[in-house]
């Protein structure tokens, strides 16, 4: 038996014969201190920590909440956690839990209303963060604040046998990621989550990938927030029955992620399809600029690397690490074994891409109140590309009713409801509000959510995601299809970047016709409107048609008739790409824009050295979303001679 196989069948044996409560949980998860449980990039080194030192952490923080909280303040409350991923998000997790308390894993995305909201329906008035105080709750303590309270040396160690009349707590507060308009907190107990993670064993069975090491190790990208159910249960509590090590990002910028996966030789990353249709984008620009030949060339070799990976699973995979060496290369390397995307709509097109360039990339499924319930387990890769979320898992049972509808039910589910400040029971059944199909092989489809469907003039039900899947948008930062105030008719809504150029605009209607004019015609849309306010925040894992529609409706997200309404003032593109470059040119070098003259030379005039020159290209494929070969193009050192090397790349797109 695998080691990892023997490791993880022995925690789960431990977790089925004990109370399945949440100490039990952390109990097992800690009981090999010696392992690596963290790393995190800095500057010239890797920090790492091992489960002992973190254990140490928790119980010096949980000594720092007890001294903290107030004596008179009944144990068994809700405290708020405040924090970006981080080894302090997983200290503080544990460690109000371990102080006798429940933790409520607040997400940064909410607006400050929302979350204080959701903190009285709770009863909660504290709140631990890390970073800058949050200013949402009447007792704020910084982590820094408790570790200082708690102490040092043996004095800080909450001992167990010393505070055995302290219960470790059992339950776990989380909101729904923001799809309605309501305000729902799902409330686990350990119980649930315990067989939440008792499903890992059927993952294994199926799938030997997601236990595959790399160069000895299994290493977990801390990508999804930690506060969202997807991140903490398949990122995290999974995990923490595999003994894996898991990696913190020091940003979530693009060149951020793609050099810590490098770096640490990350072996596991499960991400939304924002970050998987980010990659593939990266690889489309870079096709964009090589010839006809090589893009052909480049689309047969996907086709052929599923072929392969679909007859012979370790062929195929050898096959793509070899033919697609430069593109992993700039990607993520060669030590990624097992991915999984989840939270919304995944692109047909970047299921194949990704999978073809032998990076195994399975989609799956899962909810706020009912957990993550299901994954595409299949080897084969054609499996994989068809889109199925896969088959439930043993500690669930899925439905369809009439209409259609998943109905989602097993022990495993959320069992306390707040919503809008009432406590609910779950009830035996969850209906998603997903409209799915299954196939005869017993695997599911998404097919759209029942609450976004529109009514046309005929009666007939329109699903919109179908209607968005078919939009191909270069240059856009989001965009999204949705009903009108009517529900009738189906409208898109295009987010633009601020730093837009007017070709780019030009180019981003020319595709919204193409794409529009090929969709049937009860799927076209009647409608296109153009923003420059955020559809979708920063760190949300999808686009909420409810939010949507209220901000359309409250004004809140303002809106142009056509993509010349929404253009600048601006002159020209030569115009815009110069004052977009002296901007990046300024930053870069630390000077003033006024200094920076059309026929300045970058280095001989501006002070730049080659280092700062590297990094001004950097910041110039960024801003325009190109790719610039400035040996091979001739790219120039003063601003006139970019803004035109910018311009025809653009114009290559």
């Amino acid at each position: 038996m695998n080691s990892v196989v023997r490791f993880v069948h022995d925690n789960c044996i431990q977790l089925k014969n004990s109370d399945m409560s949440l100490g039990d949980i952390y109990r097992i998860s800690f009981a090999f201190p010696e392992k690596i449980m963290a790393e995190e990039s800095h500057a010239v080194s890797i920090k790492s920590y091992t489960y002992g030192e973190v254990q140490k952490l928790i119980e010096r923080a949980a000594c720092g909440i007890r001294s903290k909280c107030s004596s008179n303040e009944p144990r068994g409350r809700f405290i708020g956690l405040y924090s970006q991923n981080s080894v302090e998000w997983i200290v503080l997790f544990w460690a109000i839990l371990k102080s006798g308390n429940k933790p409520y894993l607040i997400n940064l995305m909410q607006p400050r209303e929302f979350t204080a909201e959701i903190l009285s329906a709770l009863d909660c008035d504290t709140v631990i963060f890390t970073g800058s105080a949050p200013n949402i709750a009447s007792n704020e303590l910084s982590y820094g604040e408790l570790m200082t309270e708690a102490g040092t040396g043996e004095t800080a160690v909450f001992s167990d046998t010393a505070n055995a009349s302290v219960a470790f707590g059992n339950e776990i507060a989380l909101t729904t990621s923001g799809t309605t308009l309501k305000k729902k907190i799902c409330i686990y107990t350990g119980r649930e989550i315990s067989l939440q993670i008792l499903n890992c064993e059927q993952i294994l069975k199926v799938n030997r990938e997601m236990r595959a090491f790399y160069h000895g190790s299994l290493k977990m990208l801390m990508f999804l927030p930690l506060y969202h159910i997807f991140g903490l249960e398949a990122g995290y509590l999974w995990f923490c029955f595999f003994g894996v090590t898991f990696v913190f990002l020091p940003s979530l910028t693009p060149d951020a992620i793609l050099h810590t996966i490098r770096r640490h030789e990350v072996t596991h990353v499960f991400g939304v399809p924002l970050l998987w249709h980010s990659v593939e984008r990266a690889v489309e620009r870079e096709l964009a600029s090589r010839d006809d030949k090589t893009r052909k060339r480049f689309e047969k070799g996907i086709g052929l690397s599923i072929r392969l990976q679909s007859i012979s699973p370790w062929l195929g995979k050898r096959f793509a690490s070899r033919a697609f060496r430069e593109v992993r290369t700039r990607l993520f390397g060669d030590s990624i074994r097992f991915c999984i995307s989840g939270g919304s709509y995944l692109k047909d097109s970047a299921l194949r891409l990704i999978n073809g360039i032998g990076y195994p990339l399975y989609n799956g499924y899962g909810m706020t109140e009912i957990g993550i319930t299901s994954v595409e387990l299949s080897r084969r890769a054609d499996r994989r590309t068809e889109n199925s979320v896969g088959k439930p898992f043993g500690s669930v049972r899925y439905e369809l009713d009439e209409c259609g509808h998943l109905l989602v039910s097993g022990e495993s589910l959320c069992k306390r409801l707040i919503i809008d400040g009432v406590p609910q029971g779950a009830g035996d059944k969850f209906d998603t509000g997903d409209i799915m199909t299954r196939d005869k092989r017993g695997r599911y489809y998404i097919c759209g959510r029942a609450s976004d469907l529109v009514f046309g003039a005929s009666g007939e039900k329109l699903n919109p995601d179908f209607a968005e899947k078919a939009f191909e948008l270069p240059n856009a930062s989001a965009f999204c299809v949705l009903g009108d105030r009517g529900n009738s008719k189906l409208e898109l809504l295009v987010q633009l970047p601020t730093t837009l150029l007017g070709l780019q605009r030009r180019r981003i209607a020319e595709a919204v016709k193409l794409c529009n004019d090929k969709l049937p015609q009860a799927y076209r849309v009647a409608k296109v409107y153009y923003t420059y306010d955020h559809i979708m925040n920063d760190g949300e894992i999808k686009v909420s048609r409810a939010f949507l529609r209220k901000g359309i409706d409250d004004g809140s997200i303002r809106l142009f008739d056509s993509i010349e309404a929404a253009a600048d003032t601006r002159d020209s593109v030569d115009t815009e790409i110069k004052l977009i470059l002296r901007e990046l040119i300024a930053s870069v070098l630390c000077i003033d824009e006024a200094s920076i003259s059309d026929d300045a030379h970058f280095i001989h005039d501006l002070g730049g050295s080659s280092l700062d020159y590297l990094t001004l290209i950097s910041e110039i494929d960024n801003r325009f979303g190109i790719t610039m070969d400035f040996e091979s193009d001739g790219f120039g050192y003063t601003l006139s001679d970019m803004a035109e090397g910018v311009q025809e790349r653009i114009c290559r797109l």
